[in-house]
């Protein structure tokens, strides 16, 4: 399936918090796989097909939407028992949110307004390579932080931009590589090598 005929359900609802308000987009189904975090300082995880579908499009909508909060909520229930998941949250720098203010935010989430969510193709092109991490004036990269059980992803357009084209790719072509080779791993590295997802079909 192409990524600009996929549709995301999505509840949006406007949190506030003092003078401030905040504008939060969830999926109503939340993801079938797992991000735990490692002692390596990245994460690793697993996505079936309709998670990744569900991130790609989510990742492209964060790049594009500086005044919103994407949240994705990982099914819990479907995971190991002993393993602590994390909820994943995309957030464009041009909002300034601060982490800490997570937890407030999520505790004051109720069922919102449904929405259908559909990008064009344009949203799914691939930015530019990034540069050497080493460089001081490349400022374009994510940062992330671990706040209540959710791994808080902050950044420019351009640092989401950068692994479209490796998303695209995945959950259009992985689907009938995987069902060919169902041993063969695949998998995709997000916001620079800090997560690590294998696609695990179904």
């Amino acid at each position: 399936m192409k990524l600009d005929e996929i549709a995301l359900k999505a509840s949006v609802q406007i949190v506030r918090e003092g003078p401030a308000a905040f504008r939060v987009m969830r999926p109503v189904e939340p993801l079938r796989g797992r991000i735990v975090s490692s002692r390596a300082s990245w994460f690793g995880g697993t996505v079936d097909k309709h998670a990744l579908r569900t991130l790609a499009l989510a990742w492209a909508f964060a790049a594009r939407s500086p005044g919103t909060i994407t949240y994705l909520p990982f099914d819990t229930e479907a995971a190991d028992s002993e393993v602590a998941v994390l909820d994943l949250v995309l957030i464009h720098h041009a909002l300034q949110f601060k982490p800490s203010r997570w937890k407030r935010i999520r505790g004051r989430l109720g069922p919102g307004r449904i929405e259908t969510i559909a990008l064009p193709e344009s949203a799914y092109r691939g930015g530019k390579n990034p540069a050497p991490s080493h460089y001081r004036e490349n400022r374009d990269r994510v940062a992330s932080v671990v706040a209540a059980n959710t791994l808080v992803l902050t950044g420019s357009r351009v640092a989401f931009e950068r692994d479209l084209a490796n998303l695209r790719d995945i959950v259009e072509n992985g689907p009938a590589e995987k069902a060919e080779h169902p041993e063969r791993h695949l998998c995709i590295d997000l916001a620079e090598r800090l997560i690590h997802l294998e696609y695990i079909g179904r």
